[in-house]
């Protein structure tokens, strides 16, 4: 079975602006408003094992509020590992850019994405620069997820069924 490693960004009313997936051979970004359920469906295959940080109560939710019934049903039918509660047990607890700091995988904290505020400048001024920040802030927490995963894999934290 395969993992994906999921993650959204949303506006200020929580609407999705970019859906990120990470795989062994794939990072996928959607970018609304060209984000439709059947590219989400194509990107989550069945069996897979969806991996987050706070996706049980962020991002998950959103995406099945927002992209109907056959995506609720993917989702609802595949293994999830919300990683934010499994690194608070391993004594990991805080934001993903300071556990990546502190498992190692970067140097120094990364900054905020302000993500709302570059929105607003891709929408209202076409300012790609805003829009490829949202993108690299969207792939750098999927890569600080995958190396989430793998440190408390290899602390047995992680079931290796997940493994």
């Amino acid at each position: 079975m395969s993992i994906i490693f999921l993650d959204i960004e949303t506006d200020p009313g929580r609407k999705p602006i970019v859906i990120g997936i990470l795989g062994v051979f794939l990072c996928e970004q959607l970018v609304a408003p060209d984000i439709r359920s059947e590219l989400i469906l194509t990107w989550l295959p069945e069996g897979a094992r969806i991996v987050t940080f706070n996706g049980g109560s962020f991002d998950l939710p959103i995406l099945c509020r927002e992209y109907g019934l056959e995506v609720k049903r993917r989702l609802r039918s595949m293994e999830h590992i919300d990683l934010l509660p499994v690194a608070r047990r391993a004594g990991l607890a805080g934001q993903l850019r300071a556990t990546e700091v502190r498992i190692g995988f970067r140097a120094h904290k990364r900054e905020e994405g302000h993500v709302h505020a570059r929105w607003r400048a891709w929408i209202e001024r076409g300012d790609r620069g805003s829009l490829d920040g949202i993108l690299t802030h969207n792939r750098e927490d999927l890569e600080g997820t995958a190396a989430l995963y793998r440190r408390l894999l290899a602390l047995g934290h992680i079931a290796p069924r997940f493994g």
